[in-house]
């Protein structure tokens, strides 16, 4: 008898660590759900993702390019009938990470509760990086002009995404003087969503260097679902970190040409090697990945499964 209450201890136990269940494609998104939107833009590189937590918080994180700031971020944005963003994350201050929050924070018609970002102090900026400083300044000061509180994080720090939804921050500004980082990508805002028994990992532009940083600081990568990092794409998701990461599926928010790219097909093969299913947004350009926090799944409202 002890030793089948003892199995069905360590059975129990391995089903908690093992996740949420992925339950793939549903014809619509269940009510009370925690909501990843990947939003794609054509033809561009640009991280743009919408989470709205079950009590309808909404985090923005990345804003996409300049150039597509009210094509697609505000289009995106009102299509969804959003007005009020509760938090504006912003991975890296690269153009195609934070160019359309320049078109966001111009517009008064929409609401932002606070930004969340991280970066490295002025003095150790990585060389060769002067736009993204510029950038952060530019932001910084529309914030404030705004007064929108403005908070820094970095490794250790906790995320509140509203409804039970927390993150843990295990990338941030990594110092280039200690680490050598050799551009901004490698100070990327990393950090891993968590709902119940759901997670997923956020990347930004995480690059090799950064990653070794995150595993010599004991940062976890596990995850059930991995945001690709760099629109998986080069300098990045190197084959120690997908396997620690482990998803059971895995996204990127690719335009097409990236896909046909070298860089593109090396990190399909990749993910194809580890039989992990791959949805990129120029497939898939609304994809909505949502979870209860047992189970996790996927829609699409262009229905093409």
């Amino acid at each position: 008898m002890k030793k089948i209450i003892l199995a069905s201890i360590i059975s129990v136990i391995a089903l908690a660590m093992s996740g949420a269940e992925f339950i793939s494609w549903q014809k619509s998104v269940p009510g009370n759900s925690l909501e990843v939107h990947q939003i794609d833009n054509p033809r561009e590189i640009g991280d743009i993702y919408i989470v709205i937590a079950p009590d309808k918080t909404v985090s923005l994180i990345d804003t996409g390019v300049i150039n597509t700031g009210k094509s697609v971020l505000i289009k995106a944005l009102e299509k969804r009938n959003i007005k009020k963003i509760d938090q504006l994350i912003i991975s890296h201050f690269h153009s195609d990470h934070v160019g359309g929050a320049l078109t966001l924070l111009a517009d008064p018609a929409f609401e932002i509760g606070k930004i969340i970002c991280t970066f490295p102090p002025e003095e150790d900026i990585v060389p060769g990086e002067m736009s993204s400083l510029k950038f952060y300044r530019s932001v910084k000061i529309m914030a404030q002009d705004r007064n929108i509180p403005w908070i820094q994080v970095n490794c250790g720090d906790v995320l509140n995404f509203g409804g039970d939804v927390t993150a843990e921050v295990i990338g941030g500004a990594t110092p280039y003087a200690a680490h050598r980082i050799g551009d901004h990508n490698g100070q990327s805002l990393v950090f891993k969503l968590k709902y119940g028994d759901f997670t997923m990992l956020f990347t930004g532009d995480l690059s090799w260097a950064q990653e070794k940083v995150i595993f010599a600081n004991k940062g976890n990568f596990k995850c059930d679902v991995l945001k690709m990092a760099h629109h998986g794409g080069a300098g990045s998701n190197s084959d120690e970190m997908v396997d620690a990461a482990n998803p059971i599926i895995a996204l990127a928010t690719q335009p097409e040409w990236l896909a046909r790219d070298q860089r593109g097909i090396r990190v399909e093969k990749m993910l194809a090697k580890r039989n992990i299913p791959y949805f990129r947004s120029w497939e898939y350009p609304d994809l909505i990945l949502f979870s209860n926090g047992k189970t996790f799944g996927l829609y699409n409202p262009l229905n093409k499964c």
